[in-house]
This record gives structure tokens, C-alpha cells and sequence, in this order.
């Protein structure tokens, strides 16, 4: 037989297909930039020197196989279809097996990186119970969302209570024997691999009825005024009534915003194209994203001057916990609706059909110029409302640095909202996987000029800017060759 025709041999083909390296301009791109930041990070801060270079390839070799294992168990969960897992013999096992190879390879791998640095045998097991943790601490909520959530709630009360139970008699003793512990960290170890597999449903997908079932109950984003009859309070229970209620209330500013324009038409192409964006719903609206973080600002202001040690301990500086709340909050309100423009206009191409049909409505470039001057407008406005909150808190004066820093290494992201909407692919995993390290990669690569090349907070943000500009005048350059915006999609590449 074929070696190319067995089981694993065709799986590791659909593997390298859904992989597209011959749509990897972006992959090569993001490791061209993982590699100068390694190098920035290790070889121009001389007071480092070549053993942190070294530590510092290492650790980069890492992160991509982490990287690798939670895209290889995206691939091979998409392959677990429901009429394949049922009807064909020894499918699920194959899968099961192949992504047990996976994350024991990467696992040991990296332990055997982690050796490289002159650790003791201990640090390699180290190395590989917490790569295969990793792995499976990010892969498991595409399969089981609600256990993993109630997982995280009992591993953040176990953290908080560590020491007291640690300073019990049996986990003591347990701590303190190392074949115990050995033992124990051997049984998670397996019972991890053993989850691994689980990752993999016998009969394929079981999530499909629940799915449908949602989306059933799904309303239209896109009715200016819904009445509350439209509501199905009536067939489900008292959170699902406190949701639509609490979503109707929400979107109250924005109905009230798209009455008056609807009902007060004024010439020109702008007014045109204002009226047209209200048929992509109030959740990717200037007026929604405004509301939300303008109310978030006023109930965090209000909590503040009722409650004083609601933001700070002790009057002198920001709980770590309650920073991260209040950065993900404002994060949330301000820049949600900025990225879920592409999904949105994806899902509408129907409808820009008839947009297009509006009289006045501008065609041609003329009509992306519009466009990515709204979406430009209101990616800027979400950028000092997402950061507003998260730099104005009291830190300490090490950590306010590294906020800062961060902060200010995501204004040369907001000129990406200008793209050729024409030629717009539906998502993909991979693409979105290159695109988050993408933009976790400039950010982080403030922090470590500020951290290793000890670069000022005040040089940094000038630098910020002017990336900003400079990738804003290529973006806006690019726009008199793009298409025309509406319908998006409609050059998009087969993949």
C-alpha cells in the first residue's frame, strides 16, 4: 500500500491544505517580526548579552509550537463532521490518535527546548506539563465552553486560596514527598493527554441542534423600531427576558438616532452613505459605541465618588484584578464595534445591492473614500475611549509605565480599518490566529523598548504617532486603487 494513502498520511495532507502555505504572505510576515523583536529583545540590549539572546530563541521556538498544537487541534476538530465520524469506520480513533501524537510532540519538544538552557531534569518535566496545559487550557473551549468557564472560576478560588490549603496537613504532606507528587502530577498528566482525545466527539459535532436552536432565536439587528410584542419574552426564562429587555434598552440611542435621520433626509453623498450604514445594525454604530462607553464612564465615575476604595487600595494605587476589569470593560464598549464591521458587511452583501440603488448614493472609489473615512473616524474615537480609563487610574509608577506603553503601541493598529472591502475573504481560523498575533506582536513590541531598550514613555508615544501617521498615508495612498466597497466581497479569492 500507498504510504501517501494511509489513514494518518491523508490527515496530515488536510492538515498542510488547511495550513494554505500558499496564502502565507502573513505567516512569513509575523515570523519575520517574532524574530527582529527576539533579536531587539536580546541582542541589541547589550546589557544582556548572548545567553539571553539564546533564552530569548528559545522562548520564541515556544510560543510557535504552543501555537502550532492549538492550530492543528482548530484543523482537526473541523474535520470531526458529524456524517464522516458516523459512517466511516476507525475515523474517530484516527483523529483521536493523531491529535494525541500532536500534543505529545509539541509537549516533549518543548521540554527539550526548555533543556537547552542547562536545566535539571525536573524543569524538563516542567517544561512539558505546562506546554500540554497551555494547549489544552486554550483548545478546550471550542469544545466544552461551560466547563471550561467553571473551570477557570475554580482554578482562580484555588489560586486565591492556595496557601491556607497548602498549609493543610494532607496536601503538606503531599507537597513535601516527591514521589507523591510525582505521582499526582503523572495522573493530571494522563488525564490531560486522555481529555486531549476527548476533544475529538465520537459522533462529530453535538453542538449542532443547540446552535440552530440560537440562532432561532436570534431577532434582526436591523429593524429601526422594533416593538416589545416582538419580543419572545413569553418562551423562555426570566435571564433570557432580563437580556432582550436589558439589549431593547441599549439600543435606544441608536434608534432614536436612526428615526431622526430617516425621517430628516438632507442632500449629499455623506448623508447618503449615514442612512445606508443603519441597515448594518445598531451593534457596529458610531451612536451604540458612543453611548456604551460614555455610559460606562459615567457608572465607573459614579461608583468612584460613592465608593472612593472601589478603584484603589488603600488610596494609593489600582488592585491588579479590578485595572484588568475596567481595561477589558472599556476595551469592550468602545472597540466592538469597530471590529465587527467585517463580519457585518459580510453578512449584508444582499443588502448593499439595493443600498447601491439609493438615489445619491456615490459609486465607484467615491464610495470607499466615504466609507474608510467613517470607519477611520470612529476607529480614532474608539482608541482614546478604550484608553481613557486605563491610563487615568492610580498605578504604581513601574506598572503605569507598561500600561502606558501598551497602550500607545495600539495606535499604529487603527489605520487598518482602511481596507479594500471588495476583495474581503470570508473568515478562517488560520487567518484570524495570524492576524491576533499580529496585533498582539506591535504592542508588545512597545513593551519591550520600553522594558529592554529603556526607551522614555514620552519618545515612545511619539514614535506611536508617527507609525501611526505613516501607515495611515500608505492605507489612505492605497484606497484610489481599490474597488469599489459595495458589494463586499464580490472579488474575493477561491481558498
Amino acid at each position: 500500500m500507498n504510504p501517501r494513502h494511509t489513514t494518518y498520511a491523508q490527515i496530515a495532507q488536510v492538515l498542510l491544505r488547511y495550513m494554505n502555505p500558499q496564502d502565507a504572505r502573513w505567516l512569513y510576515f509575523v515570523i519575520v517580526c517574532c524574530a527582529v523583536l527576539t533579536a531587539a529583545g536580546g541582542g541589541i540590549a547589550t546589557q544582556w548579552g548572548v545567553a539571553a539572546l539564546i533564552r530569548s530563541v528559545i522562548g520564541l521556538v515556544i510560543f510557535c509550537l504552543q501555537f502550532f498544537g492549538v492550530y492543528a487541534f482548530t484543523a482537526l476538530m473541523r474535520l470531526n463532521h458529524p456524517v464522516a465520524s458516523r459512517l466511516v469506520p476507525g475515523y474517530v480513533p484516527a483523529l483521536r490518535r493523531t491529535a494525541l501524537a500532536i500534543w505529545l510532540g509539541v509537549c516533549l519538544v518543548t521540554g527539550l527546548a526548555g533543556m537547552l538552557e542547562g536545566v535539571s531534569l525536573g524543569a524538563f518535566f516542567l517544561y512539558v506539563f505546562m506546554a500540554g496545559a497551555t494547549m489544552l487550557l486554550i483548545s478546550a473551549p471550542l469544545r466544552w465552553p461551560v466547563q471550561w468557564v467553571l473551570f477557570l472560576v475554580g482554578l482562580v478560588w484555588f489560586l486565591r486560596h492556595s496557601v491556607e490549603l497548602f498549609a493543610s496537613g494532607p496536601l503538606h504532606v503531599l507537597v513535601m514527598n516527591k514521589m507523591a507528587a510525582l505521582a499526582v502530577a503523572m495522573l493530571v498528566f494522563g488525564a490531560m493527554g486522555w481529555l486531549v482525545t476527548r476533544l475529538i466527539a465520537e459522533k462529530g459535532s453535538s453542538y449542532a441542534s443547540m446552535f440552530s436552536r440560537f440562532l432561532g432565536m436570534q431577532q434582526s439587528e436591523r429593524v429601526v423600531d422594533k416593538p416589545d410584542a416582538l419580543l419572545p419574552n413569553n418562551k423562555f426564562g426570566i435571564w433570557y427576558k432580563a437580556y432582550t429587555r436589558a439589549a431593547h434598552w441599549a439600543r435606544l440611542p441608536w434608534q432614536s438616532y436612526a428615526s431622526y435621520v430617516l425621517a430628516n433626509p438632507k442632500p449629499g453623498a455623506t448623508n447618503t452613505v449615514a442612512r445606508a450604514e443603519l441597515g448594518f445594525g445598531a451593534l457596529v454604530h458610531w451612536v451604540t459605541q458612543s453611548s456604551f462607553s460614555i455610559g460606562f464612564m459615567a457608572l465607573l465615575a459614579v461608583g468612584w465618588w460613592i465608593h472612593p476604595a472601589l478603584l484603589v487600595e488603600h488610596g494609593a494605587s489600582t488592585l491588579p484584578i479590578t485595572a484588568f476589569h475596567v481595561g477589558l470593560v472599556s476595551v469592550l464598549c468602545a472597540a466592538t464595534s469597530v471590529l465587527y464591521i467585517g463580519d457585518v458587511m459580510l453578512r449584508t452583501c444582499g443588502e448593499q445591492k439595493l443600498m447601491l440603488l439609493l438615489p445619491g448614493m456615490p459609486q465607484g472609489n467615491a464610495l470607499s473614500r466615504i466609507l474608510a473615512a467613517r470607519h477611520l473616524r470612529q476607529a480614532l474615537a474608539a482608541w482614546p475611549l478604550a484608553t481613557a480609563w486605563a491610563l487615568v487610574l492610580p498605578y504604581p509608577d513601574s506598572v503605569a509605565d507598561y500600561v502606558a506603553a501598551f497602550c500607545w503601541g495600539t495606535l499604529p493598529l487603527v489605520p487598518f480599518v482602511v481596507q479594500d472591502w471588495a476583495s474581503m475573504r470570508p473568515p478562517q481560523a488560520g487567518r484570524a490566529l495570524l492576524t491576533l498575533v499580529l496585533t498582539m506582536l506591535v504592542p508588545l513590541s512597545a513593551l519591550a523598548a520600553l522594558r529592554w531598550l529603556h526607551i522614555p514613555i514620552g519618545l515612545l508615544a511619539g514614535i506611536a504617532v508617527v507609525a501611526f501617521l505613516l501607515v495611515l498615508q500608505i492605507r489612505w495612498s492605497r484606497l484610489a486603487r481599490f474597488s469599489q466597497a459595495f458589494p463586499v466581497g464580490r472579488r474575493a479569492e477561491n481558498f
